[in-house]
């Protein structure tokens, strides 16, 4: 029997009122009923207040319902067993947090959602517009709710809800250019947009009908006792198909088979794996937390659009060489440049050229090996931008890079002495620290990822490295 704690939801709440707004918050009765376009949502944690699994439409709840008369009730209450929803999403043993929303959709939902279209310099309002909702829609539920504001004897504070329990506060909301063919909505923000979310990441703007619950669950530990007359269970059945693919052998390749057989980009991307002496562990360089402590996340940027100018020059140069017969070694020196920059990318430099996303390097091809945009081309300057106000480019990752390290008490370059600051003589010795401070951010990464040592999280790229799996199973007394 599990045994089931109900615990402060606010603890894993994305994002709460201040303490010196929550004694100006007055307090009054709330309908707990569902009412139209109500959902709840279900997220599960683990004790490290990692999310593991979410669910968008949760419906494993026992409704109330009280009669008020002919053909009319409603819901007075309902009921929910946290540890029959995590049995059900296949978590059974061990403790976890499960984490329940009750929300109202006001603008837009998960499968018709907005997006962002302009953030404001400040990052404290932001400008929204949907390409699944039609205009019509997107005017009605706007107005809508609006008029719902209004009308309330309270003041209506509401969410931007961007998944993964992600909710971020706000306080006003107007619709612009409503007689238009293209009608858009402003969000005023309670507090400035994380960096973590830029244009074009989707959301929808809901309210709450009742406030977040969470639980915390903890499954008694399985029985191991000997049992003489115990079934043994069979061996693994290697013949099963797993997507469409079998346990068959590949063919024995060599590493200059599998590197002349590559196409460029890829054959780069091996000499990057190849060359890496370290252990490679789970990262998601879309947080800039989890691995920026102690160096400059502009400069990083920056210093990856530099090298990225370098191999576009050598690419360039290349491609004048191409017929040229006395260019030969030219050509094999331009080449190991190339290789040489690409091999020795860190981590996050390896993510911004190889992945796609939103935090990524921009792409041209929608599929890998991907090609990138050119440094100098307006997708490129766009997603890079600029922290300079006059600048056309102004924003975009270098201004989210620069607001992060402005809000990073840890940036090694704030322990430099102003006075050596402001000589602009010194930015070498500004760059030297920068340099120093992402040596010490990859010892900072090691040391960190010991906590993941029991994430027994079963996705490939989240909780323990693959590499020590074997190593924390043998700690656990089992032998390999």
């Amino acid at each position: 029997m599990a045994n089931e704690i109900e615990i402060s939801a606010y603890q894993n709440s994305f994002q709460n009122y201040k303490g010196k707004d929550t004694s100006i918050i007055s307090t009054f009765e709330r309908d707990f009923s569902l009412i139209p376009n109500s959902y709840i949502e279900f997220f599960v944690y683990n004790p490290q207040k990692s999310l593991l699994s979410s669910n968008l439409n949760y419906l494993n709840y026992d409704q109330y319902i009280n009669s008020l008369g002919e053909d009319v009730t409603e819901v007075t209450d309902i009921n929910i067993s946290p540890s029959t929803d995590l049995e059900n999403e296949g978590y059974s043993q061990g403790t976890y947090i499960t984490y329940y929303n009750f929300l109202t959709k006001r603008v837009g939902d998960f499968i018709d959602p907005l997006f962002i279209t302009q953030i404001s310099s400040d990052r404290t309002e932001i400008r929204l517009d949907s390409n699944l909702l039609s205009t019509i829609n997107l005017i009605n539920q706007t107005n809508d709710f609006i008029v719902f504001r209004e009308q309330q004897p309270y003041f209506v504070d509401f969410y931007l809800n961007f998944g993964n329990n992600e909710l971020l506060i706000s306080n006003n909301i107007k619709l612009e250019d409503e007689n238009s063919s293209n009608p858009t909505v402003l969000i005023k923000l309670y507090d400035p947009l994380p960096s973590k979310f830029q244009l074009n990441d989707t959301l929808w703007v809901v309210t709450n009908y009742n406030e977040p619950e969470a639980y915390q669950v903890s499954f008694p530990s399985p029985s191991f006792e000997d049992q003489s007359d115990s079934i043994q269970i069979s061996g693994p059945n290697f013949s099963i198909p797993i997507k469409n693919e079998v346990n068959n052998s590949s063919q024995n390749l060599s590493k200059n088979d599998i590197l002349l057989g590559a196409a460029s980009s890829s054959y780069n991307q091996i000499q990057n794996v190849i060359s890496s002496s370290n252990i490679n562990i789970n990262i998601n360089y879309e947080n800039y937390n989890n691995f920026i402590h102690f160096s400059s996340l502009e400069t990083r940027l920056e210093n990856f659009n530099y090298k990225l100018g370098l191999l576009e020059n050598y690419s360039s140069s290349l491609a004048g060489l191409e017929g040229v017969s006395s260019s030969f070694s030219s050509n094999q020196i331009l080449e190991q440049k190339s290789t040489n920059v690409i091999s020795n990318f860190d981590g996050y430099e390896y993510f911004l050229y190889y992945t796609s996303g939103s935090k990524a390097w921009p792409k041209t091809t929608s599929s890998p090996p991907y090609t990138l945009s050119k440094t100098t081309s307006p997708e490129a300057l766009t997603w890079l931008g600029s922290t300079n106000e006059s600048n056309v480019y102004y924003g975009g990752q270098l201004l989210s890079a620069l607001n992060y390290d402005n809000n990073n008490p840890n940036e090694l370059k704030k322990a430099i002495p102003e006075y050596i600051k402001e000589d602009s003589a010194n930015q070498p010795y500004d760059l030297f620290v920068d340099m120093v401070a992402q040596y010490y951010d990859n010892v900072w990464l090691y040391t960190k990822d010991i906590t993941q040592k029991y994430n027994a999280d079963n996705r490939l790229d989240f909780g323990v490295s693959k590499d020590l799996v074997a190593d924390a199973i043998r700690d656990f007394g089992v032998k390999l």
